[in-house]
């Protein structure tokens, strides 16, 4: 039977394209007050319909913004689209407001805690809302974290599949979903190496209510363990093979056990532009959404471009792998090792972790060589490295070494959020990553757009992308514009399909 690794050997312009993917990031975090406690402030009324918006939202809470970055080439890219994203959010905050950098907010008294839970003005969501606040508890509710979407380049799926697995597979939709399936399940398999790398939620500092008492803080990941943002114990889905996995889900929906698909809090998701379980069986996986990660407090955009390329070459090497032995009994274990490394204490580290860690890195490094990763994926591995021999290194390793008394937890995060309050308000151009790509009334537009809701593309160097539902217009990245009425209402004129978009009840 040919593998994934033989047709790559034998075939170097699919080789060339297995570090090629797309990422797309989501990024949820609460607009709070300069002393701690929830922002009272409406959600800005110029970020216009979350209901249509696809870059600008809220969650839970509506101070719980999302920002939703469109998938890009490269972890670089990404991480650019989402730091525009938090310009233009941060620009919109009053003076005593902040973006909260960390996933588990601040100590909220019970006033806050009652905003949190009915604070929540998208309409449309009112009854998915009150169950699930009902059921989880505010809470766990109001946890954030980053969502990664993921994507292998079209071109190498096609390939791979044409040069060796048509005869396996009947279609190319059964190829996409089984191969999806392969990186998600690898991820679930290791996914304790990612809570102990990147995990942050160390403190207790808002407990739920049926949390048993000798769950204490400080640990890894209170988010990441069983007891945080998860569903209950005896809803969860396994990752056993594809066709169980959806029919688990869809059988949740059906029996009244979630009350959506979109309930399932499972590590990854599979995803189409549909987002149906329908959509998936009949035409196939898209992309995959990791929904592991919390907030990194020490990179800007929540999370860094070493831990995106790190994610992308181990996904890579995944699916270069054959499948284990005895996958069942690892994916049960691995459930119960992500538990131990979320509920540790971030400066201690299992004998097992670095064993395992460091072996797996020895294979990701081999596996990098092989395929001639670019120096950015060496780099990542090399922090990677350092991590898995010095605990105090992680992500909240180095957030506990800050914090000696509980007060420190809410000083600590506020020094983050003004600092980036105050980087975003001498910001000098209107989006300020791109002031070297395009001239100032080209960002403006951009920036209006955004804010609309009208989809950018940034097709490649020469021109770009606007479109609403099915109206698209390109433009030449040298185009001069000029709105003397404002960008708003030069884009209001170009797309009047804007006026229908609303977030008001019918």
């Amino acid at each position: 039977m040919v593998t994934v690794k033989q047709i790559l050997n034998e075939n170097p312009q699919l080789m060339d394209l297995l570090l090629e993917g797309n990422f797309g990031i989501e990024l949820e975090q609460h607009r709070i007050l300069t002393d701690g406690q929830l922002s009272r402030y409406p959600y800005p009324q110029v970020f216009r319909s979350r209901r249509h918006n696809p870059y600008l939202k809220t969650d839970f809470s509506d101070t719980m913004t999302e920002i939703a970055s469109a998938p890009t080439l490269g972890a670089t890219a990404a991480v650019k689209n989402t730091k525009i994203l938090q310009q233009i959010v941060h620009d919109q905050l009053h003076e005593d407001e902040r973006y909260w950098p960390l996933s588990v907010l601040p100590e909220l008294n019970d006033a806050d805690l009652e905003y949190a839970g009915h604070n929540n003005t998208r309409h449309w969501m009112d009854d998915y809302h009150d169950y699930l606040q009902e059921k989880y508890g505010t809470v766990r509710q109001i946890m954030t974290g980053v969502h990664v979407g993921y994507s292998l380049n079209d071109s190498l799926i096609y390939g791979l599949y044409h040069h060796g697995f048509k005869e396996k597979y009947a279609s190319m939709t059964e190829f996409r979903n089984e191969i999806y399936f392969q990186l998600a399940q690898g991820f679930v398999l290791n996914r304790w190496l990612f809570t102990y790398l990147f995990g942050c939620s160390p403190l207790l500092t808002n407990r739920p209510t049926d949390l048993p008492a000798e769950i204490q803080g400080p640990m890894r990941s209170f988010r990441s363990s069983k007891y945080g943002y998860a569903n209950l114990p005896d809803e969860e889905v396994a990752y056993g093979n594809f066709d169980q996995f959806i029919n688990q889900i869809q059988q949740y929906v059906d029996d009244g056990t979630y009350f959506s698909h979109h309930e399932f809090y499972g590590p990854v998701r599979l995803k189409t532009p549909a987002d149906t379980l329908v959509d998936i069986k009949n035409n196939g996986t898209r992309w995959i959404e990791i929904r592991a990660f919390d907030l990194d407090p020490l990179s800007r955009s929540g999370i860094s471009n070493d831990t995106l390329n790190f994610l992308e070459l181990y996904l890579t090497y995944i699916l270069t792998l054959e499948e284990p032995a005895e996958l069942n009994a690892r994916l049960v274990e691995a459930v119960e090792l992500n538990n131990q490394v979320a509920l540790q204490n971030p400066t201690e580290q299992f004998d097992w972790v670095k064993d395992r860690a460091s072996e797996l890195l020895d294979q990701l490094e081999a596996f990098a060589d092989e395929v001639n990763a670019p120096k950015i994926y060496q780099d990542a591995l090399l922090f990677t490295r350092r991590r898995v021999e010095d605990p105090s290194l992680t992500i909240s390793g180095q957030i506990m070494e800050k914090l000696t008394s509980p007060e420190d937890y809410l000083n600590y995060g506020l020094l983050i959020a003004n600092d980036r309050f105050s980087m975003n308000r001498h910001y000098e151009h209107p989006l300020e990553v791109l002031k070297d790509q395009y001239p100032e009334n080209t960002q403006q537009l951009l920036r209006a757009a955004i804010e609309m809701g009208v989809t950018v593309i940034f097709e490649d160097d020469s021109h770009f992308e606007l479109s609403v539902g099915d109206h698209l217009e390109f433009f030449d990245k040298t185009i001069k514009f000029i709105f003397p009425e404002g960008p708003e209402q030069y884009l209001a004129n170009m797309f009047p399909e804007l006026a229908e978009q609303t977030d008001e009840k019918p």
